[in-house]
C-alpha cells in the first residue's frame, strides 16, 4: 500500500487497499439449464463452490483480491532509490 498524504497527521486513519494472493477456490452459479439437467428444480439459483484443479488433480492457483483496510500507522517508509530510508 502506499500513502501519498495525510489530510490530519496526528489523526488515525485507515488505510484500504487490496490484498493479492493466490487462491484455488472458485464459485460457479448454475443456470436454470444446467440445474435442471442436474435434476434440480429451475428458477432456484444454485452455486456450486470447490476447488479448481486440472487432470492431474493439482490445485491450479488464480490471484485473487480482497479489500483490506489497516491503520496507517502500520506501514512502514520504503527506501528510496538510494537504499536509505526517507
Amino acid at each position: 500500500m502506499t500513502v501519498t498524504a495525510l489530510t490530519e497527521p496526528d489523526a488515525e486513519h485507515m488505510v484500504t487497499g487490496l490484498f493479492v494472493e493466490p487462491d484455488s477456490s472458485v464459485r460457479v452459479l448454475l443456470t436454470d439449464e444446467q440445474a435442471e439437467q442436474l435434476g434440480l428444480p429451475a428458477g432456484v439459483g444454485y452455486t456450486v463452490r470447490g476447488t479448481l484443479e486440472d487432470l492431474t488433480g493439482s490445485a491450479v492457483e488464480r490471484l485473487g483480491s480482497r479489500p483490506m483496510a489497516v491503520p496507517a500507522r502500520w506501514l512502514h517508509p520504503l527506501p528510496d532509490d538510494s537504499g536509505s530510508e526517507p
